[in-house]
């Protein structure tokens, strides 16, 4: 009887491990960096030349089945880049798991915006210390018009993401990867377990973050 007993407690506890998950994920940044592209990639591994300017926000669901038979299933809230929509997207921080910082590696401009995103995020995420915040550089198949060095992004904002890397919309490179750690990342935290410091030629690792302030922000809200 114990023998048994024994064996249903291994097998709940691997059904527990191997349960899928689901994320409530939104894509932030400026107008035109190429978050739609990316959401695109992330759903139906397409890429469009052109598309349709997002009005407020759009949702798409996808899943990724992870190594050991986990499966993660993202609803990503694709949202308006322009600043007279932005304030249709703050009833959708609501609940948030994880967040898609995009930036095109091409525009310096949209890359320091990313610091007025985060912002929003705090402004709007009671505790956002608890997100998985992800930052995606995209358009590296513009290699000639590259002006933002990884090295600089990884020493600006080391201390407030989860991950940094760059990807080509457009050829898909390094999508894939991506999407895959990202996902890791938010079942390590939906386990409570510690965020993965894993090293990468692109993957910046972060540093523990500071304890958050109580609510005390400087952010005009």
């Amino acid at each position: 009887m114990e023998r048994v007993a024994s064996l249903r407690s291994v097998k709940d506890a691997d059904l527990v491990e191997r349960a899928p998950y689901t994320f409530k994920c939104i894509v932030l940044g400026d107008a035109n960096v190429g978050k739609t592209s990316l959401v695109n990639r992330f759903h139906k591994n397409i890429f469009k030349s052109t598309s349709n300017v997002t009005m407020g926000t759009d949702k798409v669901s996808l899943s990724e089945r992870l190594v050991g038979g986990r499966t993660a299933t993202l609803e990503l809230w694709d949202t308006a880049g322009q600043e007279r929509f932005r304030s249709l997207t703050s009833s959708y921080y609501r609940n948030v798991d994880g967040i898609l910082f995009v930036y095109d590696v091409t525009n310096h401009v949209s890359l320091a915006h990313i610091v007025d995103w985060q912002k929003e995020v705090d402004c709007n995420i009671k505790d956002s210390s608890k997100t998985v915040k992800f930052l995606v550089g995209t358009k590296t198949d513009l290699k000639n018009n590259q002006s933002i060095e990884p090295q600089h992004v990884r020493v600006v904002f080391q201390d407030s993401i989860d991950g940094f890397y760059q990807v080509s919309c457009k050829s898909g490179e390094n999508v894939t990867e991506t999407r895959a750690a990202f996902c890791e990342v938010l079942i390590k935290s939906r386990q409570d377990s510690p965020l993965p410091r894993t090293a990468s030629t692109i993957c910046l690792s972060a540093t523990e973050r500071p304890p958050p302030d109580n609510g005390k922000k400087d952010c005009g809200c």
